[in-house]
């Protein structure tokens, strides 16, 4: 089966972001550490808001690398800023710094 994203916001925490998806019946949690976030996205504070603005405006990206990481069986993944690679075209992004 393949995952579905439902339009949840994700939960920040100082640890990274969390998100889930749908498999069929099945929930499985992502979990993006702060430093693959901070990496890729430019997020390095800890403001909640800005947090859940950079997943939103990159939320299409992260799935990609969600689906990808998916396998199957586990219904906890880790998302590292090593999964991220050249085929996911990810934007530049600025951090909202207001």
């Amino acid at each position: 089966m393949s995952l579905t994203f439902p339009a949840i916001l994700p939960r920040y925490h100082r640890s990274g972001l969390s998100f889930v998806a749908r498999d069929g019946k099945r929930t499985v949690e992502f979990w993006m550490t702060a430093s693959a976030f901070g990496e890729r996205f430019g997020h390095r504070d800890h403001d909640v808001g800005k947090a859940i603005s950079t997943f939103e405006r990159n939320r299409n990206a992260i799935e990609r690398v969600a689906n990808a990481a998916y396998d199957g069986r586990r219904r906890t993944i880790v998302i590292t800023a090593a999964q991220f690679d050249q085929t996911v075209m990810l934007p530049e992004v600025v951090v909202d710094e207001d």
